[in-house]
């Protein structure tokens, strides 16, 4: 899906400025973006539901937008630049993107021309790239340079890599803090194959000569697997200012979060490449050793339980508390338990909420009721990630997983009425985890 995406997008692009304004390309190169905020001189966005893309957004130099301009009035460059800057976007910049909008739903059925898109103020409107599923194609145009930043939504599995048994229905569902590690060479093959399959997103640490360890997304690339020479190829966000002698040789570590796990092996970078995803599209690759062993664990430190009851409670942003001992969460989001830990909790709240107001690192405040006699306890924690659910109508919504920062309670009984309750699902603390095995299928 990723390469396509990337392909129909920048056949489009291309197509539209040849159209628009008469340049020709040859080639164009994608990369994958970090956490960063972008400002062009004219810009543009598009929005979507649902669909393999969140969001498009163009900006260009404003020469770009005034020889766009010029070529939808049929005037001269210098004339139209008299226009005010607002008029100029709305001519150039916006015929550009009918003709690119238009030129894509041609290509991919995700298009579907039920949203436009729409020509922001440029002094106001601040790119924000989360960095997880973000793509930059620039193109150098004789006027200057032309920028398209895809936005693609979160890659979920399309099928189950590992199946979860336990041997007791009737008891609550516990998921165990115990990490498995995979050695056999054919089981690694095979999780490396999916990894390629599914263009997987990942994300590949690093540690530095002074220690410092950098953490960069990726995305596995499907068209440079390779089994044979037993090699994994990966597009990575920053790679694109390295120079091969930087890179190659270059100790990294790759993670993949499955399931609500995450899973992990070392790896040595054998080869820096330019992936050729069709005539005129270059990606930048790395590509990493299949590894001896893989390590699969749960995400959060401690011993997770799905309850067989249902557990409600409410959140809200430390932000829109009043200042007060005891914060009241009576206008909070009303919130499903969907599984907890003694260091965070999975919620599950409606598809209405204001999602932009709980991203990751966003400070929340929340209060859950637990059986008697356990009582409600209250803590303080951050967003550490969001998951939009569109599996069907009876599933829309969004999961919340929160890491606790701090009971609200001096004496912390909250902290120790979630322990208690914890144990209380788990049965005495002798007879240890339920069984649960995890098998590739």
């Amino acid at each position: 899906m990723f390469s396509s995406v990337l392909q129909s997008l920048c056949q489009a692009v291309s197509t539209a400025l040849e159209r628009t304004a008469g340049w020709r390309f040859s080639a164009g190169e994608v990369t994958q973006i970090g956490k960063e905020s972008l400002q062009f001189d004219a810009v543009a966005a598009l929005h979507y539901w649902e669909g393999p893309v969140r969001r498009l957004i163009v900006g260009c130099d404003r020469s770009v937008v005034q020889q766009l301009a010029a070529a939808q009035e049929n005037r001269d460059a210098d004339s139209v630049d008299e226009l005010p800057a607002d008029e100029l976007s709305r001519i150039g910049l916006g015929a550009f993107c009918s003709t690119f909008q238009e030129l894509l739903a041609a290509e991919v059925d995700w298009e579907k021309r039920d949203r436009e898109f729409l020509v922001h103020d440029a002094d106001k409107f601040q790119v924000r790239s989360a960095g997880a599923h973000n793509y930059w194609l620039r193109l150098d145009t004789p006027a200057g340079t032309m920028h398209v930043v895809l936005d693609m939504a979160s890659r979920e599995a399309i099928c189950n890599l590992f199946q979860m048994d336990r041997d007791d229905d009737s008891q609550p569902r516990t998921i165990a803090q115990d990490q498995i590690d995979i050695h056999d060479p054919d089981e690694i093959q095979e999780v490396m194959n999916y990894l390629a399959e599914h263009e997987s997103g990942i994300e590949v640490k690093n540690t530095t000569d002074d220690g410092r360890v950098d953490l960069f997304h990726a995305t596995v690339v499907r068209s440079s697997f390779d089994a044979e020479q037993r090699t994994l190829g990966l597009t990575c966000a920053g790679i694109g200012q390295k120079t091969e002698q930087e890179l190659v040789g270059q100790q990294v570590f790759v993670i993949f979060a499955h399931q609500d796990r995450l899973l992990g092996f070392n790896s040595t970078i054998e080869r820096y490449d330019r992936l050729s995803l069709d005539s005129e599209l270059y990606v930048p690759v790395i590509r990493v050793a299949f590894p001896e062993q893989i390590t699969f664990g749960q995400r959060r430190g401690a011993t997770r339980v799905e309850p067989d009851m249902q557990l409600l409670g409410t959140l809200q942003r430390s932000e829109d508390l009043t200042d007060s001992e005891t914060p009241s969460l009576l206008n909070g989001v009303p919130f499903r338990v969907v599984d907890i830990s003694a260091t965070g909790v999975k919620l599950a709240v409606s598809a209405g909420m204001r999602l932009s107001g709980y991203k990751w690192g966003t400070r929340v405040v929340s209060e859950i009721d637990l059986p008697h006699p356990f009582g409600t306890i209250a803590f303080e924690a951050e967003v550490r990630r969001l998951t939009m659910l569109t599996a069907g109508a009876t599933q829309r919504g969004v999961h919340l997983s929160l890491e606790y920062t701090r009971p609200l309670d001096d004496e912390q009984k909250s902290l120790e009425s979630l322990r208690e309750f914890i144990r209380s699902c788990l049965g005495a603390e002798e007879d240890g985890y339920l069984g649960m095995e995890l098998k590739l299928r």
